[in-house]
């Protein structure tokens, strides 16, 4: 887990923002006030005494009438732990809990925003600025950081659900794990059937009835996700992209890519420098 930012803030009807959508998860714990969220075609109420998680990549509008105060937390999930899990929205804060959020802010006073609007931070390379910053955080601290995040986290996973609890047949379950961690190779139906026993028809077969797709579909989609977060955080050329997750015919990725995306990389690439938000 990477800290990209903490801070303290009081707002005055001025958290106002549309369209938010990062490759980074958000924690917020309101102290004061009320301001609503508009995430998945819901408006969700943020009040004092609750922690508050957003998922990367998830697009929301924040909505603020009045005073507003709270802590934020930006967090880059490197290695996308958090995206295997369906975390709620809200929790219920402890004192516990509300001292852990003053501690992780206090040991990270240099991580505060300068600026609140985020026309000022909101580009690439501000945020990979920020990475790369954060490589120099002393190591206890780093430690420290990372402790208090998983500690905040764990309230959250006690009332989640694995994104592969709904599937019943283990087997699935074993190639999905597959496919994850083989995404950036060439995947066909006979490793996925040696990786869980299972001849290519019956493969075929089962996996359709839990995942509702063809294995092929759901390997370009897991595909071009992960080509999303790398044209969002690296600066890697897109036929370099596309070469590493085992595309050797770059029209077809660019085809496939705007399939699912509705963009081409290089158009969703400029989106995306448009519009990742830190607050």
């Amino acid at each position: 887990m990477v800290l990209l930012s903490a801070g303290y803030v009081v707002r005055h009807a001025d958290w106002n923002w549309k369209g938010i959508y990062s490759p980074f998860v958000r924690l917020y714990l309101v102290t004061e006030g009320e301001a609503f969220l508009v995430m998945n075609n819901q408006t969700h109420s943020m009040t004092p005494g609750h922690l508050y998680y957003i998922p990367s990549y998830t697009l929301h509008d924040c909505i603020c009438h009045g005073d507003f105060v709270k802590y934020y937390f930006m967090i880059y999930d490197e290695d996308d732990i958090l995206g295997q899990w369906n975390l709620p929205f809200e929790i219920k804060a402890n004192t516990t809990d509300e001292a852990l959020v003053k501690w992780l802010y206090e040991i990270n006073p240099e991580k505060m925003l300068k600026n609140p609007d985020p026309k000022a931070y909101d580009n690439l390379p501000t945020f990979f600025q920020t990475i790369t910053d954060n490589r120099h955080t002393s190591f206890p601290t780093l430690w420290e950081t990372n402790g208090i995040i998983m500690l905040l986290l764990s309230k959250f996973m006690r009332q989640s659900t694995t994104k592969d609890k709904k599937i019943i047949d283990a087997r699935i379950i074993k190639v999905l794990h597959y496919i994850r961690d083989n995404i950036d190779k060439k995947i066909t139906i006979s490793d996925l059937a040696s990786s869980c026993l299972l001849t290519k028809e019956h493969l075929i077969r089962i996996f359709k009835k839990e995942m509702k797709c063809s294995p092929g579909h759901y390997i370009n989609r897991k595909k071009i996700e992960k080509a999303q977060l790398m044209l969002v955080m690296e600066q890697t050329p897109i036929k370099e992209i596309a070469y590493s997750l085992s595309f050797e015919n770059i029209p077809h990725f660019h085809t496939l890519f705007k399939t699912y995306t509705g963009m081409t990389p290089r158009q969703y690439r400029m989106k995306s420098e448009r519009n990742i938000y830190i607050t």
